[in-house]
């Protein structure tokens, strides 16, 4: 018989991709975190704290936890999954990724640590079919992260920060899918636009890395999805022309969106009043989040007794 000791805690933090410029490559670690409670048991699947249409062995976190067990030739045991979550679904925060990564980190304690992080890192984002949620999720911080075409491997570097702009996300009332979300990018792109991209691009890494925040908010500029997947967050166009406005800092699309991340050089500002002061405009209602860099990432926070 399986012990109710058996238990192991995974938490991990929500994510955002892109930061503007930086299109499938660059991910930051929120504050914003999931915490996954894990119970062995004799046999079947029983998952509680999400909603009901995603409470059964298709879940995100049981594929992955199932995965890594039949990876060592061992059958999957029995599961009890309870999820406090606080990382919106389906909003551009990174919940696959995490689902993805609480399931792995959970197996790998069971199975006695049997993979490193870095071998866990190259499974989650096979799973997850890229590493720019994945690497900051597990490794938290400011990540870089690409697929090597020459090795079919995925890589990741995380960069030093020594003081970070502060952070807001701004998560809709409305859902805005992965697959929706790049159906509408083009296939070519001029070279003016990929010029002035790449330009941004390093523009923000040197003021995210060297904290010298010259003309901060051209770093996150970007031509290569925030003007395609914007018309698809119907409040885009309000809500950025009036935080340029009001604060020194930048508004952009959490990965594939709708969440918008706002960021502010300097002292705190009154960012869900901003956003009061457009509700009559808005289509959408907005929730305001405080967040801040989550250098850590991912804790296994209890194991096996």
């Amino acid at each position: 018989m399986i012990g109710i000791s058996q238990r192991v805690e995974v938490v991990v933090p929500a994510t955002s991709a892109n930061l503007g410029p930086g299109f499938d490559c660059l991910g930051i670690a929120l504050t914003i975190v999931n915490r996954y409670t894990f119970l062995l048991r004799d046999e079947g699947i029983e998952i509680s704290g999400c909603p009901e249409e995603f409470c059964n062995a298709d879940h995100m976190t049981v594929r992955a936890f199932h995965s890594l067990y039949k990876e060592v030739g061992q059958t999957p045991p029995g599961l009890r999954l309870h999820l406090e979550g606080r990382i919106p679904i389906a909003r551009g925060l990174g919940s696959s990724a995490a689902c993805i990564l609480a399931g792995l980190a959970a197996a790998n304690r069971f199975l006695g640590d049997r993979f490193s992080e870095e071998e866990l890192f190259e499974r989650a984002c096979r799973l997850e079919g890229h590493p720019d949620n994945i690497a900051p999720a597990l490794f938290g911080g400011f990540c870089a992260a690409l697929r090597d075409d020459r090795t079919d491997r995925f890589s990741y570097r995380k960069f030093t920060v020594h003081q970070f702009p502060r952070l807001y996300a701004l998560v809709p009332d409305f859902c805005l899918s992965t697959a929706q979300a790049r159906s509408v990018l083009p296939g070519l792109y001029t070279k003016e636009d990929v010029v002035a991209t790449i330009q941004r691009l390093a523009w923000l890494l040197g003021n995210l890395t060297q904290h010298d925040l010259k003309s901060f908010a051209i770093g996150f500029e970007d031509r290569v999805h925030h003007p395609y997947r914007g018309p698809l967050i119907p409040d885009w166009e309000p809500i950025t022309r009036h935080l340029s406005q009001k604060i020194d800092g930048g508004v952009t699309i959490s990965g594939s969106g709708p969440t918008l991340l706002v960021w502010v050089h300097g002292s705190a500002q009154p960012i869900a009043t901003y956003i009061r002061e457009l509700a009559p405009l808005l289509q959408a209602r907005w929730e305001v989040l405080p967040c801040a860099l989550n250098s850590e990432g991912l804790r296994v926070v209890s194991s096996v007794e």
